[in-house]
């Protein structure tokens, strides 16, 4: 009997930690929301993004991204966060097909640009959407509180609930260390 109480609650309390990192993965996922948001559109103070779009309609050229990464002076383009199709037409470019290129993502797992930023795909952007950032001055994240649980148990009702929050947002720092890259539709 001690042996099947204890898988029991070994079985709850791995439920319980699977559950706790999906409440993470969606606070994360809404942090990212909120900080594209602001990359994109500015933070309310008139410092929405500069947005270049590419030449050719519906593609993506490595002459594209050398403008783009060129109108960062004087800043360094060292993030790019890409929506899926973006990725994909990235990676079909023959410079990114460089076998440097390659091996640095079979050693490390990243993946970077032949500029040299780091290349970041997320769901969160638009199709046909990058945004290039100097991570150092784009933006920044300010917050009100850590990540707070109240948890409550009402025996009468035989109801156990919980909440987490938390209290953050994002400034932009300077307003020309992001910008958008739209593929033209």
């Amino acid at each position: 009997i001690e042996t099947d109480s204890r898988r029991n609650l070994e079985g709850q309390l791995d439920l319980f930690s699977v559950t706790l990192r999906q409440i993470g993965a969606h606070i994360a996922r809404a942090q990212l929301e909120d900080a594209v948001d602001v990359l994109k559109n500015g933070d309310g103070n008139g410092n929405a993004a500069s947005v270049f779009t590419t030449a050719a309609q519906g593609e993506l050229t490595y002459d594209d991204l050398v403008d783009f990464w060129a109108k960062f002076d004087p800043y360094e383009m060292n993030a790019l966060l890409v929506s899926g199709d973006v990725m994909v037409k990235l990676l079909k470019l023959s410079e990114f097909q460089n076998p440097l290129t390659g091996l640095n993502f079979q050693g490390t797992g990243k993946l970077t640009t032949p500029l040299g930023a780091n290349l970041l795909r997320t769901s969160v952007l638009p199709a046909g959407t990058a945004i290039g950032l100097d991570k150092r001055f784009a933006l920044e994240m300010v917050q009100g509180s850590d990540v707070t649980v109240e948890y409550d148990k009402l025996i009468d009702r035989q109801l156990e609930r919980a909440a987490v929050t938390t209290i953050s947002g994002f400034a932009k720092v300077f307003k020309d260390a992001s910008r958008v890259l739209e593929v033209k539709k």
